[in-house]
């Protein structure tokens, strides 16, 4: 048995290591090549944090357009999201815990949001937290959890549930602290 340190859903290492399984499975490597291909798939640095908060922080402002938000808060919520993701990304590489890194990005999102009203610009502070923090909601662990569960998988399921409520605590702490302390 064997753990692996945080989670990641980069789908061009499944597709190569399933060419890799694909040729192994022929003959076409050794046992000792095999392992060394699959060293080098995993340890492959991936340079995804500023597309990744790019489209974090477009898919956020334009979730807004759904809770009938304007065009300002629109911007403030690509902003937020973008920065809230961007930082995420980089305690992720940096191997924070999952807690404290959504605690930290959420709270850095929720501070822009509530910036972005107390100057003035924007009009429901609800609806662009709401928008901002959208990236970090936990939907793909949950829902898998659930899966988990009904097809009797138990201890897949209880460790998504828990990496879905560990996830939302952080989210609720990052921006209760903002709302606490700045507005």
């Amino acid at each position: 048995m064997r753990t692996f340190q945080g989670i990641d859903y980069n789908l061009g290492k499944v597709s190569r290591i399933n060419e890799f399984s694909r040729n192994f499975t022929q003959g076409m490597y050794t046992i000792d090549e095999g392992i060394e291909i699959v060293r080098r798939i995993y340890m492959e640095e991936e340079n995804d944090m500023l597309p990744l908060s790019i489209f974090a922080g477009l898919g956020s402002a334009f979730l807004i357009a759904n809770f009938n938000g304007g065009v300002v808060d629109f911007f403030i919520t690509l902003t937020a999201a973008f920065c809230g993701q961007l930082i995420s990304s980089f305690g992720a590489k940096r191997e924070l815990p999952l807690f404290i890194n959504t605690t930290i990005g959420c709270l850095i999102a929720s501070m822009i949001c509530v910036l972005g009203i107390n100057i003035g610009l924007g009009k429901s502070l609800n609806i662009i937290i709401t928008g901002a923090i959208m990236p970090f909601l936990p939907g793909f662990s949950f829902t898998n959890s659930i899966r988990d569960f009904l097809s009797g998988d138990m201890a897949s399921g209880l460790y998504g549930l828990v990496h879905s409520l560990i996830v939302g605590a952080g989210m609720a702490l990052g921006v209760g602290t903002t709302l606490l302390f700045f507005r």
